[in-house]
């Protein structure tokens, strides 16, 4: 997948710190200062803003006439279903272990989570999206009506069924890669 119209995401926000310094982000880890004394860059920034490569190439060629097309390299979406992830570890990365050591580190583990309500169905949730290797939930109970108010892994239609039944079933659907073991009244 090629990026067809690049942008900065709108929770970066892009400001000047003055008129050669500007940065994108304002959290802690996670902010970058640019030294930018021609300005080019901060226009590159500010023309990303939706439009296409195309245009936007041709707006920096119409500001900035020296910059050739040839230039140009487009780069490729090199993006998994874990690469934002990696980013977020990225921020708690230390000198002994980097955001891809946390992320290998949860695609071996094997987590037991017991009970499947308002906390375990969340925290299900969340460890599917983080690709752990394996999952064992485990839950004797039903779905309820009133579960549904907080346990968000449940539906309507799922009132009676049994809690580790359907969780096994929907943690499948939203990550396929990982083993699930489900314990209680299937």
């Amino acid at each position: 997948m090629k990026y067809s119209k690049p942008r900065i995401k709108t929770i970066y926000p892009v400001y000047r710190l003055d008129s050669e310094t500007f940065r994108i982000g304002s959290q802690k880890n996670i902010t970058t200062e640019f030294e930018d004394p021609t300005g080019e860059m901060w226009d590159l920034i500010n023309f990303m803003d939706g439009r296409t490569i195309e245009d936007l190439l041709r707006a920096m060629q119409n500001k900035y006439p020296d910059i050739t097309l040839d230039e140009v390299e487009y780069k490729e979406d090199k993006s998994d279903r874990y690469t934002g992830n990696r980013n977020y570890f990225k921020r708690y990365a230390t000198l002994s272990m980097n955001e891809e050591d946390v992320h290998d580190k949860l695609n071996q583990s094997t987590i037991l989570l017991l009970g499947l309500g308002g906390g375990g169905s969340l925290v299900a949730n969340l460890l599917c999206g983080l690709g752990v290797r394996k999952l064992i939930i485990v839950d004797y109970d039903v779905i309820e009506l009133s579960n549904l108010g907080r346990q968000f892994l449940y539906v309507e239609n799922d009132v009676g069924k049994k809690k580790v039944t359907v969780a096994k079933e929907r943690l499948q659907q939203i990550n396929s890669q990982i083993e699930i073991e489900a314990i209680g009244h299937l």
